[in-house]
């Protein structure tokens, strides 16, 4: 299964959709479940949102905590909800104890709240299984974490080949991009700044444009400004569309992050920010 669909053009992560429908059905049913033991119902659905909304802003909390050099050049981008960042354990955390503090002693109102919660904690983990489940019945080939990277032989702006293979004993960040997509362009010039960042560290980032004209190419990434290798399809070489989504990309931009034995050790589909790439990489850098 992807790791994000495509709605009307809306790129939509599995697992953080799976959260936001979890937050909805947790109110469904502790009100259900409320109204059958008789409890009062305005109360339980309030008590069931303050939960959810504390939960969602703890885990985006404790993920900016952790990752805190990667937003102080931009501390606005904490309010990005839409990039990814967030930590599961915070937001259990700050969700539990703001339902404690500020419900504590009503404990009629704790038996609706666990077991709407309860139930709708399923769905986050059933998208996060299907996610890193590849099913033959769907005739899927793209790659999993934790497979090798698929080879690629492509072209760069200097007409030259060039292949994945070349770059093993590297730490790499593929990123899909193309020049019709303005959260591609966006993160681009983060993306530059984490190279001379990581430079000395045996970190390459590439971007792949697909299917579009080296002229157009080249103009784009001059008018941009970046000067990390990018990658496109030439006479002879693979198709980048079918490299794309043979990485697994459903939308643009789509983020691969590949160790130096040349195993994919993670995949963003979605705008990126800076915590978030660096949050991959340190995983994969030798401290």
């Amino acid at each position: 299964m992807p790791d994000a669909v495509s709605v009307f053009g809306l790129l939509i992560p599995v697992v953080r959709g799976a959260v936001i429908l979890a937050l909805l059905l947790a109110s469904w049913v502790a009100v259900r479940y409320a109204r059958q033991s008789g409890l009062p119902l305005d109360r339980v659905d309030r008590a069931a949102s303050a939960v959810g909304i504390a939960g969602v802003v703890g885990a985006r909390l404790g993920f900016v905590a952790l990752n805190w050099g990667a937003f102080q050049g931009n501390p606005l981008s904490i309010f990005f909800i839409w990039q990814p960042g967030f930590n599961p354990w915070a937001g259990l955390l700050v969700g539990g104890v703001y339902g404690l503090w500020r419900f504590g002693r009503q404990r009629n109102l704790w038996r609706p709240l666990l077991v709407g919660f309860g139930v709708a904690a399923l769905l986050p983990m059933l998208a996060y299984g299907a996610t890193q489940t590849r099913f033959a019945a769907l005739g899927t080939s793209s790659v999993r974490i934790g497979d090798p990277a698929p080879a690629l032989r492509l072209m760069n702006l200097e007409g030259k080949s060039v292949s994945l293979s070349q770059l093993r004993g590297k730490t790499v960040v593929l990123n899909f991009w193309a020049t019709w997509c303005p959260p591609c362009r966006r993160e681009m010039p983060m993306l530059e700044s984490v190279q001379r960042e990581y430079a000395g560290q045996n970190v390459v980032i590439v971007g792949v444009d697909v299917a579009e004209p080296l002229e157009r190419v080249t103009a784009s990434v001059a008018d941009i400004g970046v000067r990390y290798p990018i990658w496109l399809e030439g006479t002879g070489s693979d198709s980048s569309q079918t490299a794309f989504q043979r990485f697994g990309g459903v939308g643009l931009p789509t983020t691969v992050f590949i160790d130096r034995a040349g195993i994919v050790r993670g995949r963003q589909i979605g705008e990126l920010n800076r915590a978030s790439v660096t949050s991959n990489l340190n995983g994969l850098v030798p401290q």
